[in-house]
């Protein structure tokens, strides 16, 4: 009986090797190249893409049975633009799991793919997109039976990929090299498996470049239409993303997603610096943009989608909100709501400085139009409420806001905003509608205390008090320059019980003695002068740089005169007539009567930059002139005077002559 069952045995066994050693003397007879026509009409079929098989092809029997290609390019069909490259693709085999109805794949690997990807201007992308009837698989029929295939791979493995990305429509070129992604035990009947991969992403713009790693667990069931993405991580330095995404219906058209994302405290102006093209010396101060996301979750359909949290810490500050985005459809444009919540907010952390030490010239560049399209695409609704908020110094503490932007209108109204222990009110709208788009805004402040502000700006230490302002403005243009040169309207100023530092205007007066036979005219000022109100008008027309009228009157003292802001240079140019009225009888300012209503030449002019006391000086030349005629009319006076004495001596002579009569 055992050498019955060795028999049996043995003969099993020279059976399989001989069947092993057929397969293999045929597969070596047979030549795999005999078949690329056939492989290439399979990929068109699959893929709607031209394969050249250009290299050589070959079986290969390690770990299993299986093909190596060499040499293999894609490419559109009608343009015969190359696409896709490989240096090789190897796929292997597990036979065994064919006769139970499962496709084991031991190995898919391959090298070296490089993938082209351009997007015209009007969108198109060289890659051609299949027509939803050919992305539907064909009904089967009642009788057909069960003929699918689970298909798993043990090993999955591209090596060394990269993608070259081109959008002429936005202007956006970037890169991916070194790609390399793995998996093992990939299947698509929703079991678990790992997907790691890493990339270099390089800012074609810049030159700049980032490493990135991505690994996650995958759960994938194609019968299902559903997708798992879990446990994942995303780190492209300094940002390391953590969180899990899930899908469902990708089989059909109700998609629907969601997904939870938290990070790491990174900093922002690293990753703008890697991916944005600006200067170096533009860039924020190092650690100045500090994000941390605590919470995020969203989720959303094909009709749109909701943020329903999202919590972050900005520079350490909390700040959370939600969202709900509806997407175009026909006629109607996306619809946005949104509300945002945070405490204390500084937006000039993340507001581009220039470089201290460059002296260099700006290189002037094109200066691109606003974006006022987006009002016009977009109806939306924000509603914005912070402990406090600093914008380009300023601080307003509370704040409370509505944007409400529709059929491209977009107004802005403030609730409730603290300024300064005062408050102001701020009403305005965009106009996109018109070309060049329109702007209004109104700004009112109410009982706001100079020597607060002064603590963020310390050039306004020279007064204190309280003060309303009204300001009615109109701007018109497609540019941040063209809106400065267009501003048109009144701001007007009313400081109530104020005491002002006068040392500037002491100087002027201490030059303009110097030219003053009888002595300093400001001599017996003091440096702080106690009013007991002023009053500033702005007139606008046609911009900040020139053809404005300032108007100032501090009680006796009262300044006219125009001129104009340079916010490209950072400089001012004012030319003023400082007179000191002999109204009101108790004067702030005590000047003699000789010098009163006299309109006096001033110039100011300076950088920003520049000391307080540098900014006005007197004209001297005009000054003399004032001068000359001043000494003119007291020979003309004294003249006067002389010639009304001699006739009135005269008269009184005749008039006594004749009474002696």
């Amino acid at each position: 009986m055992s050498r019955l069952l060795k028999f049996i045995i043995f003969s099993i066994a020279g059976l399989v090797v001989a069947l092993a050693v057929a397969v293999y003397v045929l597969l070596a007879v047979i030549d795999p190249n005999r078949y690329r026509s056939a492989i290439q009409t399979v990929v068109l079929t699959q893929t709607g893409l031209q394969a050249e098989l250009a290299g050589e092809m070959s079986w290969t029997f390690r770990p299993t049975f299986g093909l190596e290609l060499n040499d293999v390019r894609l490419s559109a069909p009608e343009s015969r633009q190359e696409l896709a490259s490989f240096s090789s693709v190897a796929l292997n085999i597990n036979p065994a799991g064919l006769f139970s109805g499962q496709l084991n794949i031991e190995e898919f690997s391959a090298a070296d793919l490089h993938v082209n990807w351009f997007i015209d201007n009007q969108g198109n992308s060289n890659w051609p997109m299949p027509t939803p009837a050919e992305t539907q698989p064909e009904p089967a029929s009642e009788d057909s039976g069960d003929t699918s295939v689970d298909l798993n791979i043990n090993r999955f493995d591209i090596s060394n990929a990269s993608i070259d990305y081109r959008n002429a429509a936005t202007s956006q070129n970037f890169s991916l090299r070194n790609i390399d992604l793995q998996s093992r035990n990939s299947n698509f009947t929703g079991q678990a498996f790992p997907l790691n991969a890493t990339v270099r992403m390089i800012n074609e713009d810049t030159s700049r470049e980032i490493a990135v790693e991505l690994d996650m667990n995958t759960q994938l069931d194609l019968a299902a239409g559903t997708l798992s993405i879990e446990d994942m991580t995303l780190a492209l330095s300094p940002l390391r993303l953590t969180g899990e995404l899930h899908l469902t219906g990708l089989n059909g058209d109700n998609l629907r997603w969601r997904t939870q994302l938290a990070s790491n405290t990174f900093n922002m102006s690293y990753l703008l610096e890697n991916f944005v093209a600006m200067d170096q010396d533009a860039m924020p101060a190092p650690d100045a943009q500090q994000i941390s996301i605590q919470d995020f979750r969203a989720e959303g359909d094909n009709g749109g989608a909701t943020v329903t949290s999202a919590n972050l810490l900005v520079n350490g500050a909390p700040v959370g909100g939600r969202a709900d985005v509806l997407f175009a459809t026909g006629d109607r444009p996306m619809m946005i709501g949104y509300s945002l919540q945070g405490g204390n907010l500084s937006l000039d952390d993340w507001l581009a400085s220039s470089s201290e030490t460059d002296d260099a010239p700006p290189v002037p560049a094109e200066e691109a139009e606003l974006p006022f399209d987006l009002i016009t695409d977009i109806n939306f609704r924000g509603e914005h409420q912070f402990d406090s908020l600093t914008a380009a110094g300023f601080t307003l503490s509370p704040l409370q806001f509505t944007l409400l932007g529709r059929d491209g209108l977009m107004q802005l109204e403030t609730q409730e905003v603290g300024f300064y222990d005062g408050s102001i009110a701020l009403q305005g709208q965009i106009n996109a509608n018109q070309q060049p788009p329109q702007i209004e805004l109104n700004t009112e402040m109410s009982d706001v205390s100079a020597t607060t502000m002064a603590r963020d700006f310390p050039q306004l230490s020279f007064f204190t008090g309280r003060f309303n302002l009204t300001g009615n403005h109109t701007l018109a243009g497609a540019t941040t320059t063209d809106l400065i040169n267009s501003i048109d309207g009144a701001t007007q100023l009313q400081v109530e019980d104020s005491s002002v530092d006068i040392t500037m205007i002491k100087e002027v007066f201490t030059a303009i003695s110097v030219l003053n036979p009888e002595g300093n005219i400001a001599a017996q000022w003091p440096d702080v002068v106690r009013f007991t109100d002023a009053e500033l008008l702005l007139m606008f027309n046609d911009g900040l740089a020139a053809n404005q009228e300032v108007s100032l009157r501090l009680d006796n003292l009262d300044i006219n005169g125009s001129g104009g802001l340079n916010l490209t240079e950072g400089a001012f140019d004012y030319r003023m007539n400082v007179t000191m009225l002999g109204e009101p009888a108790t004067q702030s300012i005590p000047v003699q009567e000789k010098y009163q209503n006299i309109a006096w030449p001033v110039r100011c002019e300076a950088e920003f930059t520049d000391a307080a006391l540098q900014y006005c000086r007197p004209d001297l030349q005009e000054v003399r002139d004032v001068f000359a005629d001043m000494a003119r009319n007291a020979i003309e006076e004294r003249a006067t005077e002389a010639v009304t004495e001699q006739v009135d001596r005269l008269r009184n002579r005749i008039q006594d002559f004749f009474q002696q009569d």
